[in-house]
């Protein structure tokens, strides 16, 4: 999931697409601080990143861009879920 969200929340959307609803009790912040897209109000992530941590500049157009870069694919990596909430692993 590329975008806005981190890649601490991937597996968890990947296996349960309404785990943040029942986790955060419909709340904007779930019991640890952190959004549905997986920031707290800092605008960091549970691996310690901001989301432009995980974005590069495009070189053909200079914009920037999500891309599968090692530092996305290395939290994605480092990250699960526990039928609850992300969990490190």
């Amino acid at each position: 999931m590329l975008g806005k969200y981190s890649p601490t929340v991937d597996s968890a959307y990947y296996k349960n697409q309404d785990w943040f609803k029942k986790y955060s009790n419909n709340n904007i912040y779930d019991p640890e601080g952190y959004d549905s897209y997986g920031y707290n109000k800092d605008g960091v992530d549970r691996a310690g990143n901001k989301e432009l941590d995980y974005t590069q500049v495009c070189k053909c157009c200079g914009q920037t861009a999500p891309f599968f870069i090692t530092p996305y694919m290395d939290v994605v990596e480092q990250w699960s879920y526990d039928g609850i909430k992300p969990i490190k692993v």
